[in-house]
């Protein structure tokens, strides 16, 4: 009889395995659906899928396609119900009354988030915030969103955004420098690294155009940077087929690391030190043909067979400093 129970009881294990697996599956298939803008093929994954996970998907979906009534109806039905889910299904209202113009709404239900140390809700509150031209509240926002959870490739992106708008090019390339390290789309890598390419350039039409408002967080010790970088861009020739950022970066990791400890603020502790710690670590190399592989492939990819066991070396400890 005893073994009759351990029978049935791995039976059931293993079908729950099965049930599982298969709804992670549509569940995989609905997203990608839907980032392809094949919505209502999605919907019949999710559907299919069931549980609060497939209402939520379903739920964003309606979002997407601006069927905000039928969205905000499902997460009631999450958060009635007290699913696991519900903080999720908050923050989706908040993001569709943010898209129907209720902002006093938006902003209530966004600090209930950030208050409870909500990353995503943070991210979200300083995109509006950032919409409204309020770039100082969504740089705070921005700070505690990515404090929370650095692996948020928009964050930093939308932070080195503001940045370049502020005509805080130094500051810039912090951030666009560590989204490249990051998992991300192909197409968002290839504008990510053009965008940091031409900040290096005095002559770029985007350097051009900043109008330098600066910041009232940003230190007088980190707006002196911009007069080195347009230094550096005066006196370093590069190779006409070579990035600049080849040429660039190296003087910039090592002048962050000559003033490691002369500006101590947040810019230094979340992206300074990580980068001074590539440079020690002795991976500046293998770090700088990675962030140009966008800009001219065949010249990473040549580097990279030539430096193989370095470039896979860089990766692994990569993989635990993010």
């Amino acid at each position: 009889m005893k073994h009759v129970i351990i029978i049935f009881l791995s039976l059931l294990s293993l079908s729950a395995f099965a049930q599982n697996a298969r709804r992670d599956s549509l569940i995989h298939m609905g997203r990608a659906l839907r980032n392809a803008r094949m919505e209502v093929e999605a919907m019949r994954y999710f559907t299919e899928a069931g549980g609060d996970l497939g209402r939520y998907e379903m739920a964003l979906t309606r979002y997407s396609l601006g069927e905000y009534h039928a969205s905000i109806e499902i997460c009631k039905e999450l958060i009635n119900h007290e699913s696991i889910l519900s903080d999720d299904a908050h923050l989706l209202v908040a993001r569709i009354r943010d898209a129907q113009g209720l902002k006093r709404i938006a902003r209530l239900k966004y600090n209930k988030l950030v208050k409870k140390g909500n990353a995503d809700a943070a991210f979200y509150f300083a995109l509006m915030q950032h919409r409204s031209g309020h770039n100082n509240m969504a740089v705070d926002l921005l700070q505690k969103s990515i404090r929370l959870n650095k692996a948020n490739v928009d964050a930093h992106v939308l932070l080195a955004q503001i940045l370049i708008d502020n005509g805080q090019r130094y500051l810039a390339m912090l951030p666009l420098m560590y989204s490249l390290l990051l998992p991300n789309d192909t197409a968002d890598i290839r504008t990510n690294a053009r965008t940091l390419e031409s900040l290096w350039s005095s002559n770029s039409d985007m350097v051009r155009q900043l109008h330098l408002s600066h910041l009232p967080y940003v230190s007088p010790a980190t707006n002196a940077v911009e007069d080195h970088i347009s230094n550096w861009n005066r006196t370093i020739n590069c190779p006409k087929d070579s990035p600049r950022l080849l040429c660039m970066m190296p003087l910039l990791l090592e002048y962050l690391q000559l003033n490691q400890s002369s500006n101590l603020d947040w810019w230094q502790i979340v992206y300074a030190d990580f980068f001074v710690s590539i440079r020690e670590a002795g991976f500046e190399q293998p770090f700088l043909y990675l962030i140009c592989t966008s800009l001219n492939p065949d010249l990473s990819r040549n580097w990279v067979e030539n430096h193989e066991a370095d470039y896979a070396e860089f990766l692994t400890w990569l993989s635990f400093q993010r």
